[in-house]
């Protein structure tokens, strides 16, 4: 196992039971990149869908190799955001039950509905979607890439042609004839109180 992605410590080296940990809702908020690579699937009957390290590994290095750019640099980066921090144990091939647990044979990550795994930053978007294409053959659940909202669409003002033509009334009209626009019918109901 050595060369691949395991915690420093564990505080029970072999656990006895499968135990659930609290759903983690940080991880289903995209925090730093533009692009997500984000799980569609959740469970798998009655268990939990597991990422072993190994598995996470290399679709860290494939997507990082499709990320690179022609010098050789990469030209997008890259988060990974879960990490393989559950022992799963094994026994050897042809042995009897009882004397124990098995050995610890690898680590692996709980994978949840709605996580995000890796998240880039913003860069050329067919390079993105490459790197996306290979993540979703090497996984062995669905996942989707998603985008992050754009920060700047809740600011944006109207358009100024049609905010004048709001506050426009036509030269025909008179103010006998009643209010026109959105301004004039609120300054029509504070006159009137």
């Amino acid at each position: 196992m050595s060369g691949v992605l395991q915690p420093k410590r564990v505080k029970w080296q072999k656990p006895h039971i499968r135990w659930d940990y609290p759903v983690d809702h940080r991880r289903h908020v995209m925090r730093h990149g533009h692009w997500g690579i984000k799980v569609v699937d959740g469970f798998q009957g009655s268990w939990e869908l597991h990422l072993k390290a190994n598995t996470l590994d290399a679709v860290r290095k494939a997507m990082n190799r499709e990320l690179r750019g022609a010098a050789g640099k990469r030209s997008v980066k890259m988060w990974t955001r879960t990490f393989p921090d559950r022992p799963v144990t094994r026994f050897g091939a042809e042995q009897r039950m009882g004397k124990g647990k098995g050995n610890v044979d690898h680590y692996a990550c709980a994978i949840r509905k709605g996580m995000f795994l890796f998240e880039l930053a913003d860069g050329p978007k067919e390079k993105i979607l490459r790197a996306f294409k290979f993540a979703k053959a090497m996984l062995p659940f669905h996942v989707r890439l998603v985008e992050k909202p754009r920060t700047d669409f809740y600011n944006l003002k109207a358009p100024m042609p049609n905010a004048e033509r709001m506050r426009r009334k036509p030269a025909s009209m008179s103010h006998s004839e009643g209010p026109v626009g959105l301004a004039e019918l609120l300054l029509q109901s504070k006159v009137a109180q």
